[in-house]
């Protein structure tokens, strides 16, 4: 990658593209359906905001996030952190603060607030404002990045229909409840493909490309992962406390914090130790 890409999703991504290498040259692709018509769960939650001042913090902060993770729409436990996120969330009071309760990996301290506030905070539709700011950050920076480096370094070449600019531009004009109408996300990509597929596979519920990492390593890898948060503390980057980390918990933003941190020291020792 050449950069330290903080999510553990670069792994299946890799081999998925060196199985698919040895069959074929050029795949078509996803990438882009979630940006332009609303497909991430901060979409959904924005589009939702109306019904947000029935959900009181108080009574939220006394349900156990165990019982919270039954109502959470990802293949991982929502945990304590995820629940500190929704209070956040909940307790938001502009649409950048709600965007970054979402988007972000660790607490803010004020350096990205800026640079995401002037798509964020312009009076638009705010599920509009969200949209854009993943094209213009998101999109670029992470998913397509991720995408070509990981396909071309299989010698394979991923192409993506979704974001043909003409399609790109139309969906920027389409009026939200052709992108999110209820509960149902990508709408009006539904709608056309419920005239080519089977209902339930055209109004299937969105299922995350997800690494379950408290299923795939071994038992060793939470002291492989102490390790290396210790050695980022050394080198002064990070101030967490991370020594009774149990990767085993299954809890979503926990183990992405904690893969985001093991895959910057590995960057650091294979791009800055051996210079």
């Amino acid at each position: 990658m050449d950069e330290p890409i903080g999510d553990a999703i670069i792994i299946p991504t890799y081999l998925l593209a060196r199985e698919a290498s040895s069959s074929v040259k050029v795949v078509l692709t996803g990438e882009g359906a979630d940006e332009i018509l609303g497909g991430y769960i901060h979409h959904l939650a924005i589009s939702l905001e109306k019904f947000r001042r029935f959900i009181p913090g108080t009574l939220v902060k006394a349900i156990p996030a165990s019982l919270l993770t039954k109502f959470f729409f990802y293949p991982a436990s929502l945990g304590d952190r995820g629940k500190e996120r929704l209070l956040s969330y909940l307790s938001a009071k502009s649409n950048t603060d709600r965007y970054l309760s979402f988007a972000q990996l660790f607490p803010d301290r004020g350096g990205v607030r800026g640079l995401f506030g002037r798509y964020l905070e312009q009076g638009r539709d705010p599920l509009n404002s969200f949209i854009d700011c993943d094209l213009h950050y998101w999109l670029p920076d992470y998913t397509l990045l991720k995408q070509d480096r990981l396909t071309m370094a299989n010698s394979l070449e991923g192409r993506v229909p979704f974001l043909d600019h003409r399609l790109v531009e139309l969906c920027a004009r389409l009026p939200r409840n052709l992108k999110i109408r209820g509960f149902s996300q990508k709408y009006l990509l539904r709608r056309q493909a419920e005239r080519i597929l089977p209902k339930e596979i055209a109004w299937a519920k969105k299922k995350a490309f997800y690494l379950p990492t408290e299923k795939c390593f071994g038992e060793d890898f939470d002291q492989y992962a102490k390790e290396s948060l210790n050695s980022l503390a050394k080198r002064r980057l990070v101030d967490y406390n991370y020594q009774g980390i149990n990767i085993k918990t299954g809890e979503l933003l926990e183990n992405k914090q904690i893969m985001a941190l093991v895959i910057l020291e590995e960057w650091m020792r294979s791009y800055v130790d051996k210079k």
